[in-house]
């Protein structure tokens, strides 16, 4: 009967077409009211008991919304913050990355710095000046062991550079013991960078130490008493009065006990030739032994010739010792230089020209470390020699400019070696202004001038 009275109420499957779900459910509330309606006229109990029943589905229907809103608020709130997360994770490890490439770089930094340390170390061939010892009566004066050391390592590093200027080969650098780098403490050793270094340098470098003393002498004399390793003791006494021109004379000393051929170099670029001969013979006598090298036998003669031809006008003694340096090594460039310039002032031009074309057949690295920089200037030489004796004038000009570009020559000699070029192609015009250049840039080589 129930099902009648509600198939009544609903109308019964034949008389009402099918309707989607969600529009069925759509207004509960006035449904049963409807349904309690129609009942109350048959059942009174049954419309009440409907009623109550839809009521609560109602209900639940009302629970059931409220809950997906709620839920889809808290996963609208969820999402949120997962995506806030998931910035912020983005954001971190951009920074961690960031700070490991940091690291990482510093790390590559600290291993780059402590291998050209230790690179640095190696080659290291220097002269390092340690802090003098002098007597607390001097040093009261003003004359300190620190100044001192300062002084005559300022005084060895011009001389260096002085030598540097005139010499094919170049000697290593000078520098007092006193750390000049950046100091920089090294976490929990107490030791700073710079006293890293120099232990490395000493450790791992062929450095020649310098230790000296001044002493007070009796009746207003000093001396000043150097210790360089690996040579004779170094002294130099003279008045009080006159420190400074016997901290000079040390000085040189001591650059000559260190790099000894450019020394030389040295003593002729002042004009003090019979000084430079007398070292030179002293440098030869002292490395000819035939237990040492031949390369470095070799380079003893070959500045014994270099010497015997700047300070005398022996031509034929500087020949024959240079050939003495060519059978000892013909792979010494050397050799063949001064055997070319010698045979040149002796007239023998074809001779000559045969040396220079021997060295152009030697190689920088079978050359003295301190003369590998410099080989490339005497090929450069060799060229224009040659061009010169061949009467290429073209080629002249061309190599004129390339030897000119190594050794950076003044203007003014570069004006009067274009001057002599050009008259010799015939551009008297460009000879006679190059020759004007040449003498308002400053003193040219008189040769030269003869030549034009």
């Amino acid at each position: 009967m129930a099902d009648d009275l509600l198939g009544g109420v609903l109308g019964g499957e034949d008389e009402q077409p099918e309707t989607e779900a969600p529009q069925a459910l759509a207004g509960a509330e006035a449904f049963a009211a409807a349904v309690a309606a129609r009942l109350s006229s048959s059942d009174p109990g049954v419309a009440r008991d409907t009623s109550t029943f839809l009521k609560k589905q109602a209900r639940l229907l009302d629970l059931q919304s409220q809950h997906l809103e709620d839920e889809h608020a808290s996963r609208l709130t969820h999402l949120r913050l997962t995506v806030a997360a998931a910035k912020r994770k983005r954001y971190l490890d951009h920074i961690r990355n960031t700070l490991y490439t940091f690291i990482a770089l510093l790390v590559l930094g600290v291993l780059i710095g402590a291998v050209r340390m230790t690179v640095e170390a190696m080659s290291d061939h220097g002269l390092v000046i340690e802090s003098f010892t002098v007597p607390p009566d001097l040093a009261a004066r003003g004359v300190t062991g620190q100044a001192l050391s300062d002084d005559l390592a300022n005084r060895v590093a011009a001389i260096r550079t002085a030598a540097n200027s005139v010499s094919i080969g170049q000697s290593e650098t000078v520098r007092t013991d006193q750390a000049t780098a950046l100091q920089v403490q090294i976490p929990e050793t107490g030791i700073s960078l710079d006293e890293l270094e120099r232990f490395l340098h000493r450790w791992l470098g062929h450095q020649t130490v310098v230790n000296g003393e001044l002493r007070d002498e009796a009746d207003g004399q000093v001396a000043i008493l150097l210790h360089i390793a690996g040579t004779a003791p170094v002294e130099v006494r003279g008045p009080a009065d006159q420190l400074d021109r016997l901290i000079q004379t040390t000085a040189e000393r001591a650059f000559g006990a260190f790099a000894p051929t450019s020394h030389v170099m040295y003593l002729l670029g002042l004009g003090r030739e019979v000084q430079a001969l007398s070292a030179t013979e002293d440098y030869a006598r002292a490395h000819t032994a035939t237990n040492l090298p031949a390369l470095e036998r070799a380079q003893a003669y070959g500045l014994l010739a270099n010497t015997i031809f700047h300070a005398t006008a022996d031509d034929r003694r500087t020949l024959a010792t240079a050939l003495i340096a060519i059978d000892i090594d013909p792979h010494f460039a050397g050799g063949w230089r001064n055997a070319a310039l010698a045979s040149e002032e002796l007239g023998q031009d074809q001779a000559a020209v045969n040396f220079w074309h021997r060295l152009l057949g030697t190689r920088a690295e079978d050359q003295p470390a301190s003369l590998r920089a410099g080989h490339a200037r005497e090929i450069a030489r060799a060229h224009v020699y040659i061009d010169g004796a061949q009467q290429d004038w073209g080629a002249l000009t061309r190599d004129e400019q390339a030897f000119d570009a190594i050794q950076a020559a003044p203007a003014a000699d570069r004006y009067a070696q274009s001057a002599q070029t050009a008259a010799a192609l015939h551009a008297l015009t460009r000879s006679r202004q190059d020759l004007a250049r040449a003498q308002v840039a400053g003193p040219v080589d008189a040769t030269v001038l003869a030549a034009q």
